[in-house]
């Protein structure tokens, strides 16, 4: 089971997983723009902060969605291996914790019973 803290440690990977897709050679073009154009709607490490700092019930749909699309992108990346030895050590890692697909969306139209703070925490 993956608690607030771990979630959002998993976030912050996926915004660094994000950058290093597009630098990777060994990554074919179609997985780099994918990660293009996920990244512009990401939530940035501070942006998670500020949000969860915020009080507010639920992500928005736009950041939902977002993040849904970059576990898709992660998932594809490590299930064909085509990429270096970091970059898929990184997506192992990131995909550990990550939400699955659906449950970012599913916290945006619902919540999560006690907040967003209950589903996304600042680690210490």
């Amino acid at each position: 089971m993956t608690i607030p803290t771990e979630r959002m440690r998993a976030l912050r990977w996926g915004w660094e997983l994000l950058e290093v897709i597009q630098k990777d050679d060994l990554v074919p073009e179609t997985f780099k723009r994918r990660a293009e154009l996920v990244v512009g709607r990401y939530p940035t490490p501070a942006n998670l902060v500020d949000l969860v700092g915020s009080g507010t019930e639920r992500l928005s749909y736009e950041v939902a969605e977002a993040i849904d699309e970059a576990g898709r992108l992660f998932e594809d990346i490590r299930r064909r291996e085509c990429t270096n030895a970091e970059t898929l050590r990184l997506a192992t890692f990131t995909l550990r914790h990550f939400p699955l697909h659906g449950s970012a969306l599913d916290q945006a139209r619902y919540g999560t019973l006690g907040g967003l703070r209950c589903w996304l925490d600042v680690e210490d």
